[in-house]
């Protein structure tokens, strides 16, 4: 059978988002659509006899939550109970609903307090169901995780994480403290340490991280390695690509086994409008270059380090792009009047 759940519209006092990303109006009664006047949710095989009264200013709503309560009205013969301003009451029953005691999934959200203490009751609630279904959660009592979340086989969560979205955590990754992971597709076997990423892919066996930053439409492929300090945005990097520290990929592409080395920038825009940087396989870019786009490096090309490279570049060539090195005997350095 179904709930029968009438559900009368109303506005919430609070706007903004939770630190899931969730919308408060939606945690306040997030199984209901909340504008039809009636409407059948939730599978269950005791609310045949039942029927559930809610707001949309009611506190959040699950079917375990309605099938025990059911249940517990069932043994203690209880005729209807009061959740916020609403209620669950059996078919029938003429008498007042009464108040559950400490149940602060039956409170009304009257202030910022008691929505805080129902955020926490509902991070609970979802961390505690990912540890049942096998997922190692240490310091779970700092841990968020949206309730769209969908978490693999021997995955490991370490303290102070938050993962909200549609993030996708697949078997026997590692996701290592202080990371902001939202709508982010994680490889198995991947390592990923205190970074921020959103609308992110990343494929199986890389490693990212720490302090990396992975903006909207990145992609990294499998066995790459993302380090320290290094942002990449709406680009793609295919398997095998290194980038160990310090660069920033924008609007661009990289191919297979290429290394970015430290201090890479990929100077996408102009101040008018952002190009691209394509770089081929097996390319190396050495430390503080400048890939000033629009630009394309074939395949198997060497940069040497320090260069600003602004034409093309063809395969399986050295690639020098600064002023030849000069020293100047008899010269005196300016210094400071200190008189």
């Amino acid at each position: 059978m179904k709930w029968n759940a009438y559900v009368v519209k109303r506005e919430t006092p609070f706007d903004g988002y939770d630190c899931m990303g969730t919308p408060i109006g939606e945690l306040l009664i997030s199984t209901f659509a909340g504008r039809a006047e009636t409407v059948e949710v939730f599978d269950s095989t005791l609310a045949g006899e039942y029927v559930a009264c809610l707001y949309s200013d009611t506190p959040l709503v699950e079917p375990e939550l309605l099938d025990g309560l059911v249940a517990d009205m069932e043994e203690q013969a209880v005729g209807a109970v009061a959740i916020g301003d609403g209620e669950v009451r059996r078919k029938g029953y003429q008498g007042n609903a009464i108040k559950l005691k400490d149940a602060i999934w039956a409170s009304k959200i009257t202030d910022l307090e008691v929505l805080s203490d129902m955020t926490e009751y509902r991070r609970d609630r979802i961390v505690r169901k990912h540890l049942r279904a096998g997922v190692l959660i240490m310091g779970k009592n700092t841990v968020w995780i949206g309730d769209k979340v969908k978490i693999g086989k021997n995955v490991v969560i370490h303290p102070f994480n938050i993962l909200k979205g549609e993030t996708v955590i697949g078997d026997d990754a590692v996701v290592y403290g202080y990371c902001d992971l939202d709508s982010v597709e994680i490889g198995e076997h991947t390592d990923i340490r205190s970074t921020y990423a959103l609308q992110t892919k990343i494929g199986a066996f890389s490693t990212i991280g720490p302090f990396a930053t992975l903006r909207k439409g990145a992609v990294i492929g499998s066995h790459c390695r993302v380090g320290d300090y290094v942002e990449i945005k709406n680009s793609t990097l295919e398997d095998g690509v290194k980038a160990a520290h310090l660069a920033y990929v924008g609007d661009s592409f990289v191919g297979s086994n290429t290394n970015i080395g430290c201090g890479s920038i990929f100077a996408n825009y102009d101040g008018k409008v952002k190009r691209s940087v394509i770089v081929g396989r097996d390319v190396f870019i050495g430390c503080n270059s400048n890939l000033v786009a629009p630009l394309e490096i074939e395949d198997g090309a060497y940069i040497a380090a320090g260069s600003t490279v602004t034409q093309n570049v063809p395969g399986n060539t050295l690639c020098i792009a600064r002023a030849r090195q000069v020293h100047k005997g008899d010269w005196e350095r300016p210094r400071k009047d200190r008189n």
